[in-house]
């Protein structure tokens, strides 16, 4: 939390007598596909920055929240969007693929990157739901 300040962080238990939020069947943990003992950073609208199984890996955490940047070398369990299959899942495994992927890219192309990715993902839609996606992207700009 110190490192983190100005931001407020708060530390959340689940699952033991002393919980901040008991789990006695198990279902916030069984959702996170937590193994016992893990600790996960999320952010407060609900999105997993990251989940590690040893306590000292907090301070690199920190760092690379403040620098903005995505650490690579944490647990690699499956994340448990993966095994989401609804809209708001699909969506937040899209957000956290693309935002590793422009945090390992050049700072210079990541703006081509961008590009390339619209160009490819483009090819493979029809020309309908592109000329969608194209419109409700353009209208969430406008009104930002």
């Amino acid at each position: 939390a110190q490192a983190l300040a100005p931001e407020t962080v708060r530390v959340i238990t689940v699952g033991t007598t002393d919980s901040t939020v008991p789990d006695a069947e198990g279902n916030l943990a069984s959702a996170l596909g937590a193994r016992v003992g893990e600790i996960f950073v999320i952010r407060p609208d609900g999105l997993v920055l990251c989940r590690i199984s040893d306590p000292t890996q907090l301070n690199d955490v920190a760092k690379h929240l403040t620098a903005g940047t995505a650490p690579t070398h944490f647990d690699t369990a499956q994340s448990a969007t993966t095994a989401v299959v609804d809209d708001e899942g699909h969506r937040e495994h899209v957000w956290l693929a693309l935002s590793n992927a422009l945090d390992q890219a050049d700072p210079s192309d990541r703006e081509a990157m961008l590009v390339r990715l619209a160009l490819i993902l483009g090819s493979q839609a029809t020309s309908t739901s592109f000329d969608l996606a194209l419109k409700d992207v353009a209208l969430k700009s406008a009104t930002r």
